[in-house]
């Protein structure tokens, strides 16, 4: 037996408005988003998070890794491939950065 709660899926747009422009908000949307198999709808959280603020450079490079993934499920391979090179320009390792094999 499944009990219909088990089955319920999170809805982004059921937040509070108050808090709908804030990066950590968009960027938990975008993680939702990309949990429930709606990669558009990520991308587009992911893109608003980054456009939102300037000082957590490092919500922009998980944003860039989260898009190219998100990318990849939609079988957009330049626009992944071009997340995966913001990546590499914007490494700070001290180990050479690689792209994966596109």
């Amino acid at each position: 037996m499944v009990h219909s709660h088990l089955l319920h899926q999170p809805d982004t747009n059921a937040y509070h408005p108050d808090y709908t422009a804030g990066v950590f908000f968009l960027f938990g949307a975008g993680r939702l988003g990309l949990s429930c198999s709606q990669p558009r709808r990520a991308i587009e959280f992911y893109t608003k998070a980054m456009e939102s603020q300037s000082q957590y450079r490092n919500l922009h490079h998980i944003s860039f890794w989260e898009i190219a993934i998100a990318n990849l499920a939609l079988w957009d391979l330049p626009a992944s491939l071009a997340r995966w090179r913001d990546l590499q320009a914007e490494a700070t390792v001290g180990i050479p950065v690689s792209l994966p094999c596109i």
